[in-house]
């Protein structure tokens, strides 16, 4: 699939994503592995296909163009699948903040994919609130779980991906706690386990985020 294309001109346009032309290997990200590096390759020679189809002026080169688009998707899902299924069972080089410790080290589980070319995997793992912690909740919400405990809802964790500089750049859910209204307050109560019951998705549209994510903090909200 990465060779299809004119070497120089794919090298110059992904320069950016820091993918290795070279070698013609992805660029291995601190989560997913080479996903992201293999979807900023794709992401680059997919805009080729679509300049070069700004120029055509016939309907036999359209067609060739769109062929090659449509291999170049099919190769995609199959190094995909190859990249995913390789980095099953990876250690997210990840930190717990705002009172949460991770016990047992987070693990992503390859899932297949979520759609056509987006893949999933499930986390496995442990993380533990270590003291008591205090949820925003505005006070006709604390008033009505007070009235009525049996409706309180889980609070989503999240996975937060954060850039050399410490920004934020995106974040993704992860889990959840069981919460409980404690002194007037919504609470995630001290000790309590984390549910890991949410997958972890990459796709194209995120994936130069990925590549430049440095570091991954769990937090409770």
């Amino acid at each position: 699939m990465r060779k299809t294309l004119i070497h120089a001109a794919l090298c110059a346009m992904i320069a950016a994503s820091m993918t290795s032309c070279g070698g013609g290997s992805a660029q291995k990200a601190i989560i997913y592995g080479e996903i992201p590096g293999i979807f900023a390759e794709y992401n680059s020679e997919r805009n080729i296909i679509k300049e070069k189809a700004k120029e055509v002026n016939n309907a036999e080169d359209f067609a060739k163009l769109t062929t090659k688009a449509d291999k170049l998707k099919e190769e995609l899902k199959k190094d995909l699948q190859k990249a995913g299924e390789s980095y099953s069972g990876s250690v997210i080089d990840a930190e717990g903040v705002d009172g949460l410790s991770i016990e047992q080290p987070l693990t992503l589980i390859y899932d297949g994919f979520f759609s056509s070319t987006t893949v999933r995997f499930k986390v496995e793992g442990k993380v533990v609130a270590t003291k008591d912690i205090v949820l925003e909740t505005s006070e006709s919400w604390i008033k009505y779980y007070t009235k009525y405990p049996e409706k309180l809802i889980d609070s989503n964790a999240q996975l937060k991906f954060y850039d050399a500089e410490g920004k934020e750049l995106m974040s993704r859910a992860i889990g959840s706690f069981k919460t409980e209204i404690s002194d007037g307050n919504m609470i995630i109560p001290s000790g309590s386990v984390m549910k890991l019951n949410q997958s972890l998705t990459i796709g194209e549209k995120r994936a130069e985020d990925v590549l430049k994510t440095t570091s991954l903090k769990v937090s409770p909200f």
